[in-house]
C-alpha cells in the first residue's frame, strides 16, 4: 500500500492577538499510527508514533533512515521537561502561542528545537502577523530577535513611538536593540531633557553620542557630567565643544525628533492647550470633535458645557455649573495627550449671596477613562469673587494623559455640591498620538 505523507511541515500563523505556530498533521492523524516512539525529557516521557517524530524532527528522521529500529530520543538540554506540554501540542496538531511562553523558558524552548533540528520551522516565519501596539511592541521585538526573525518593522515602530512607551519597558531593552532604536531617523522624543534622564537611568555611555547636547539645559548637562566619567564623552566631545563656540545654538539642531509641543503659562491666563487647539482646528475644540466634554448633572438652564473651553466666551458675564455630590467634568482629548504642569480656573458670575465659589478641587488623569490618577489638588480662596481668573501650578510632575477629570472635593462657599466654573485652561506638554499600525 502506498501512503502519501506530507514531508514538509506547514506552519500557520493565527490572526491577532496571538503569535502561534501549528504543525499540519491532519494526514498523519487519519492514518492512526501506533505510539511506538518515546521522547525522554528529564524524568518525563512523551509517547507518539514514529511518523509524528519524523514529521516534527529532522534529527529523528535522519536516525530512522540509518536505523529503523530506533524507538526513542533523549534530550540533552537541561530542564527539557518544561517543554513537554509544547511538544505534545505540536505533535498532536495544536497551536503554540509564542507570546504565552514565559521569558525564562525561551532558552530551553530554543535549545530543544535545536536538538530536534526544528529551529528552521521558526526561521520560516518572515514576521508575526500580530498587530504592533504600544503595549506589545517591546515583547514582540524581543521574541522576534530571539528566534532570528526580521524585526525591522518593530524597531521603526518603537522609534517613532518612543515618547509614548512606558519608560520601564524601554529600560528592559538590551543595548544592541536600544541603539538601533535611537539611531533610527524615525525617532520621536518628548524632549531632549527626558531623553537625557532616560540615558542616565539606563546607565550605558554608549548612548551618549545620540544626545543633542545643544538642546539640553544647564541642569541637564550638570547632571549628565556628574553621572558619567569624563572619558565616556570622547565621541560626543565635538558636540559639547560646539555649545561653547557657537554663538547661536537655538536653531542649529534638528527639532523634528521632538513630538511634544511646549505650552507653558507665560503671564497669559488662557493661552494654553485649548486655545492652541482652537487656533489649530479653527474653532471650539469641543464642538469640532477634537475634544469631548462629559459632565454629570449639567442643568438645562445653564450655558452649554463646551463653552468652558471656548476662547471666544472668556469675557462673557455668564455662569454655568454641574451639580450633585458626585459631579465631575471629564475632558477627553481623543488623539492628543497632555502632560499637565498647570491650569487656569475662572470663577462664574454669581448672584448668590455666598457666591457658590470653589473651595477645593482635584484634577485626575487617565488613559482609558476608567483608572484615574491624581494630577493635582488644591484648597484655595483665590476664586472667591465673580469672574476671577487664577493660574495654579501643579505640585508635582504628571504623566501624559488622554482624559482629565475635574471634581470638587468639598462643598462650595454656598455649602452645596455645585461645580460653579466659568472657564478652564490647561498648560504643559502637548503631543498628538500616532495611531498604532
Amino acid at each position: 500500500m502506498n501512503v502519501k505523507i506530507e514531508k514538509v511541515p506547514k506552519i500557520f500563523i493565527t490572526p491577532n492577538p496571538s503569535m502561534e505556530i501549528t504543525l499540519n498533521i491532519r494526514g498523519l492523524q487519519r492514518l492512526n499510527f501506533e505510539n511506538n516512539f518515546v521522547f525522554h525529557m528529564g524524568e518525563l516521557n512523551l509517547q507518539c508514533s514514529r511518523a509524528q517524530a519524523a514529521f516534527l524532527s529532522k534529527t529523528c528522521y535522519q536516525q530512522f533512515m540509518s536505523d529503523p529500529t530506533i524507538d526513542s530520543f533523549t534530550f540533552q538540554t537541561n530542564n527539557s521537561e518544561i517543554f513537554l506540554p509544547y511538544l505534545e501540542k505540536l505533535i498532536n496538531g495544536f497551536s503554540i502561542d509564542l507570546v504565552s511562553i514565559p521569558s525564562d523558558q525561551l532558552n530551553t524552548f530554543r535549545d530543544v528545537l535545536h536538538e530536534l533540528n526544528s529551529l528552521y520551522l521558526l526561521s520560516l516565519l518572515k514576521s508575526f502577523n500580530e498587530t504592533i501596539t504600544i503595549d506589545n511592541c517591546i515583547s514582540m521585538l524581543e521574541k522576534k530577535a530571539f528566534f532570528m526573525i526580521d524585526y525591522t518593522e518593530d524597531i521603526s515602530f518603537i522609534s517613532s513611538h518612543f515618547y509614548e512607551i512606558e519608560k520601564e519597558r524601554l529600560l528592559s531593552l538590551d543595548i544592541e536593540h536600544l541603539i538601533q532604536i535611537v539611531e533610527s531617523p524615525n525617532l520621536r522624543l518628548e524632549d531632549e531633557s527626558s531623553f537625557c534622564s532616560f540615558i542616565i537611568e539606563y546607565n550605558d555611555p554608549l548612548l551618549l553620542s545620540y544626545l543633542e547636547y545643544k538642546a539640553l539645559n544647564i541642569q541637564d548637562l550638570t547632571t549628565l557630567f556628574q553621572h558619567f566619567s569624563f572619558s565616556s564623552f570622547e565621541q560626543s566631545w565635538p558636540s559639547i565643544v560646539s555649545i561653547i563656540t557657537e554663538k547661536d545654538i537655538s536653531s542649529s539642531f534638528d527639532r523634528s525628533r521632538y513630538q511634544s509641543i511646549k505650552i507653558f503659562y507665560n503671564d497669559s491666563l488662557f493661552s494654553g492647550v485649548f486655545s492652541y487647539l482652537f487656533n489649530k482646528t479653527g474653532g471650539n475644540p469641543a464642538t469640532n470633535n477634537t475634544v469631548e466634554i462629559t459632565t454629570t448633572d449639567w442643568p438645562n438652564n445653564s450655558s452649554p458645557s463646551y463653552n468652558i473651553i471656548d476662547p471666544t466666551k472668556r469675557n462673557e458675564i455668564n455662569w454655568w455649573f454641574g451639580s450633585s455630590n458626585t459631579a465631575t467634568i471629564i475632558f477627553n482629548l481623543k488623539n492628543y495627550r497632555v502632560k499637565l504642569n498647570g491650569y487656569t480656573l475662572k470663577s462664574h458670575s454669581s448672584s448668590w449671596s455666598n457666591g457658590c465659589f470653589l473651595n477645593s478641587w482635584q484634577i485626575e488623569g487617565s488613559n482609558d477613562g476608567n483608572n484615574w490618577v491624581e494630577v493635582d489638588s488644591k484648597s484655595s480662596n483665590l476664586l472667591h469673587e465673580n469672574l476671577k481668573s487664577v493660574y495654579f501650578q501643579c505640585d508635582s510632575e504628571s504623566n501624559y494623559y488622554q482624559y482629565f477629570r475635574f471634581r470638587q472635593t468639598s462643598k462650595n462657599t454656598s455649602n452645596t455640591n455645585h461645580i460653579a466654573l466659568h472657564s478652564i485652561e490647561f498648560f504643559g506638554f502637548l503631543i498628538k498620538k500616532i495611531k498604532s499600525k
